[in-house]
């Protein structure tokens, strides 16, 4: 399984093909989940899963999202010291205290879920979600296999984003009215298409983006929390990279009118998600984020109050870890 990591060099979807084969011959799943995360936001950048875990996508964001929070969320386990968590271990052994698992999971026979954050370095690259059947739970073996295999996945994934690049795509608007799909701009089709098919007028708005929506909706209960916004940089399926933004509009008849955008992502969307890809030290990330700002020594100094042999130690790291020579390339490999 670890091999599986590693053994192919085109893109992250070929290697979760090849993983999940291998892990599934370890240890006995009756479904999976696994999607890949913006490190910046933990909104999914991209998702799949088996049947009947993609029909219950919507349901599954809900209580991620929900409030009050479930039990063994992705968002949980992405902060925790114990990133790899089965729902019966997180409740004890009473799964009826999940709502997750009381609306969702039972009524379709589903039992324990083994649940993992893919973290690498300081940065959390996706997710995975490991359903099984009826009583039987998963076994300490099994949590302690995945905790050794998540790693190497997360290192996977993060590979494959250091490759991705800007889509080329114009702007595009998506307005949905309860998740519905209403009207978006001339030419975004293709573009909707590039990230979960086909999407017309009528059809219900793709999984990731609405992570992007729960994410404004959890804003929205609680606008002190402002850590992590209502975007997301997404994948495509050719390999490139959009950005997400959504907007609630104001209407009568507390209508739920959302606005999405999609666009290129910027310069500086870009450069976060390539120094988390570098696998730079939180401290390093301050100093390059400034850097990419045209910050001079003296002004880094000083705002980070660090003394500039600090400062000429962290830009020296910087650049090993992403192979350039000058602060100029620096700025020209991350922010285009």
């Amino acid at each position: 399984m670890i091999r599986a990591c590693y053994a192919s060099s085109e893109g992250w979807l070929l290697t979760q093909d090849r993983l999940l084969a291998r892990l599934r011959k370890a240890v006995p799943v009756d479904a999976a989940f696994v999607a890949t995360a913006d490190p910046e936001t933990l909104v999914f950048s991209s998702a799949w899963a088996d049947e009947p875990l993609r029909a219950l996508g919507p349901a599954f964001l809900d209580n991620e999202y929900g409030a009050p929070p479930d039990v063994n969320r992705f968002v949980d386990l992405s902060r925790s010291a114990r990133p790899v968590m089965t729902l019966d271990d997180a409740t004890e052994g009473d799964r009826a205290v999940s709502q997750r698992w009381r609306t969702i999971m039972a009524p379709i026979g589903l039992g324990d879920e083994l649940r993992v954050a893919l973290r690498t370095g300081n940065a959390t690259w996706g997710f995975m979600c490991l359903h099984r059947e009826g009583a039987s739970p998963f076994t300490n073996a099994e949590v302690s296999a995945l905790a050794q295999i998540a790693p190497h996945a997360a290192e996977a994934m993060r590979r494959s984003t250091v490759t991705l690049t800007s889509s080329d795509a114009d702007r595009a608007m998506l307005v949905c009215d309860n998740e519905i799909v209403t009207a978006h701009s001339e030419g975004s089709a293709e573009l909707l298409a590039e990230i979960d098919g086909p999407v017309a007028i009528g059809d219900p708005l793709p999984l990731v983006l609405r992570g992007v929506l729960r994410r404004l909706e959890a804003i929205e209960r609680a606008p002190e929390e402002t850590e992590r916004p209502a975007a997301a940089v997404v994948r495509t399926r050719r390999g490139s990279l959009i950005a997400v933004h959504a907007t609630r509009l104001l209407g009568p008849d507390d209508r739920r009118t959302v606005v999405l955008s999609l666009a290129p992502p910027s310069g500086a969307s870009i450069a976060g998600i390539r120094l988390a890809a570098h696998r730079l030290t939180p401290a390093q990330v301050k100093v390059a984020k400034l850097v990419l700002r045209g910050q001079s020594t003296r002004d880094i100094m000083a705002e980070l109050r660090i003394s500039e042999h600090t400062v000429q130690d962290h830009v020296k790291a910087i650049f090993d870890r992403t192979g350039v020579r000058s602060r100029r390339e620096l700025v020209a490999s991350l922010m285009h």
